[in-house]
C-alpha cells in the first residue's frame, strides 16, 4: 500500500518520460521494434502515474487500452486519446518470435513512419498526463510570460498575476518573462525588466528594434505601400521568432499568456507554444486593435460588447475562444453619450471624429473604461482555470470534459461581480 500517491505518480510518470526519450533515440538508430516497444511501454507507464493519483492499489494490467479505458472514467480528456489503443499491438510482437506470423521483431518492423505515428500517440499521452499531474500539484504548473513592457499596465498586470500565485490562487508559477525591449531602450520598459528581476523572474530579451533593423525598417516601409504585411516584413519576424525560440529553449511552458505583446507571432512560434491572448471584444465580435474594435462598435450602433481570452493562431484575432465576458454599452447611463453620438455624426464623418476627437471621444472613453475593467480580472481567470485543468489545449483546440470548446467559457457573472467590489 503506498501511502503517498502524488509520490507514485511522479516516479511512474518520470520513468514514462524518460522511456519516450528512448524510443526516440532508438527511432533514429533505426532499432525500430525497440522503439515500437518503449512507445507502448511510455504510454502504459504514463496512464497508469494518472491512475495512482486517484487509486491506491495497483494496476496489473499491462494494456494500453484497459489503462485509458479506466483513466477516460476519471476524466473525459482521455477520451480524445481513444486512437493509442493501437500501441497495444506493440507489447508482445515486438519481443517475441511466436508473437509473429513469421520472421523476428528486429526484422519484421522495419516501417519508421510506422514508428513516427506510435511515437506521436505515446507523446500525447504523456502530454496529457503531464497536464493533468499539474493540475493536481504533483507536477508545477509553467507560465511562460511575453510583454513589451511599454506601459505601466504591462508592470500592473504582471504584479497581480504574482500576487495572485502567492495567494495560492492560481495553482503554478510563472518560468520566464521574454520582453522584446533591453535594458536602456525605453524608461517604460527599464522599469518593467527591473520589476520582473525584482519578483525573482528569469528575464529574457530580444530588442526588435535592434534586431536587423535595416531589414525591418524595409519590411515596415514596403508594408505601408501595400497596404498588407510584406515578405520582407513577413521574413524578419519570423527570423526574429526563431531567435527567441533558441533562447527560451531551456524552458518548457504549459502555456505561454501574451500580456501586452505588441508583435505578431509566426507560424512557427504558434506551433510550437499554446499562447493566450486577450481580445477586446466577443467571440465572434470586431478584430482588429482596441481603439479599431470600439470604433467598429460605434458605426454598427452596438448594444452590447466584452472581452475574451483565446487561443494564439497564425491568422490575427481569430483563434478559439477559451474564456469570455459581456457587458452593455446601451444601458441608461450610457444614453446621454450615444445621443451625443449619433447627433455629432449627423454632422461628422467618422474620420472627421477621430481627427479631431479620437480618444477622448466621451462614448469612446466609457466603452474604452469598461473594458478595461473587465480586463484584467478575466486573464486572472482564465489563468487559474488553466492551472486548475478546467481546460486544455490539444492540437490547437480548446477541450473542456473531454469536448471541443466551441464558444469559450462564458464568466460574465463572475467578472461582474470583480468588477462591481
Amino acid at each position: 500500500m503506498r501511502k503517498d500517491s502524488k509520490t507514485e505518480a511522479l516516479r511512474w510518470f518520470t520513468q514514462a518520460e524518460e522511456e519516450l526519450k528512448d524510443a526516440k533515440y532508438l527511432m533514429e538508430a533505426k532499432r525500430y521494434y525497440l522503439s515500437l516497444f518503449l512507445c507502448q511501454q511510455s504510454a502504459e507507464k504514463a496512464l497508469k502515474a494518472f491512475i495512482y493519483m486517484y487509486e491506491e492499489d495497483s494496476i496489473f494490467s499491462h494494456s494500453v487500452t484497459t489503462i485509458l479505458k479506466l483513466a477516460n472514467s476519471i476524466d473525459p480528456d482521455f477520451k480524445t486519446l481513444e486512437g493509442a489503443n493501437r500501441l497495444d499491438d506493440y507489447y508482445i510482437p515486438t519481443r517475441y518470435p511466436n508473437g509473429l506470423p513469421g520472421g523476428i521483431p528486429a526484422q519484421y518492423y522495419a516501417d519508421p513512419d510506422e514508428v513516427k505515428r506510435a511515437l506521436i500517440w505515446s507523446e500525447k499521452i504523456i502530454n496529457l498526463v503531464r497536464e493533468k499531474l499539474k493540475n493536481r500539484g504533483v507536477i508545477m504548473f509553467e507560465i511562460g510570460w511575453f510583454s513589451s513592457g511599454r506601459d505601466e499596465a504591462a508592470l500592473e498586470l504582471l504584479q497581480v498575476v504574482h500576487n495572485e500565485i502567492k495567494r495560492g490562487s492560481i495553482n503554478g508559477r510563472i518560468s520566464y518573462v521574454f520582453v522584446t525591449r533591453e535594458k536602456d531602450e525605453k524608461p517604460e520598459s527599464d522599469r518593467f525588466i527591473d520589476f520582473a528581476e525584482g519578483l525573482g523572474l528569469d528575464v529574457i530579451c530580444l530588442s526588435h528594434r535592434n534586431f536587423e533593423p535595416e531589414i525591418r525598417k524595409a519590411g515596415l516601409e514596403e508594408s505601408r505601400k501595400l497596404g498588407k504585411d510584406s515578405q520582407i516584413l513577413i521574413d524578419w519576424r519570423n527570423k526574429y521568432d526563431r531567435v527567441a525560440m533558441e533562447m527560451l529553449s531551456k524552458y518548457d511552458p504549459d502555456i505561454i499568456v501574451l500580456a501586452g505583446y505588441m508583435l505578431i507571432v509566426s507560424p512557427d512560434m504558434c506551433q510550437k507554444y499554446k499562447m493566450i491572448n486577450l481580445h477586446p471584444a466577443l467571440p465572434g465580435g470586431p478584430k482588429g486593435t482596441w481603439q479599431e474594435v470600439i470604433w467598429q462598435l460605434l458605426e454598427e450602433k452596438a448594444e452590447k460588447t466584452g472581452v475574451m481570452m483565446h487561443l494564439v493562431i497564425p491568422e490575427l484575432d481569430a483563434g478559439p475562444a477559451i474564456t469570455f465576458c459581456e457587458f452593455s454599452i446601451s444601458d441608461d447611463d450610457m444614453k446621454p453619450l450615444w445621443d451625443q453620438w449619433n447627433n455629432k455624426r449627423k454632422k461628422k464623418s467618422l474620420q472627421e471624429i477621430q481627427k479631431s476627437e479620437g480618444e477622448n471621444e466621451p462614448l469612446f472613453k466609457e466603452i474604452r473604461q469598461r473594458g478595461l475593467e473587465r480586463e484584467f480580472p478575466l486573464i486572472i481567470a482564465t489563468i487559474k482555470a488553466a492551472s486548475q485543468g478546467k481546460f486544455s489545449i490539444i492540437n490547437r483546440q480548446v477541450i473542456a470534459q473531454g469536448r471541443k470548446l466551441e464558444n469559450g467559457f462564458d464568466l460574465t457573472e463572475e467578472i461582474e461581480e470583480i468588477v462591481k467590489t
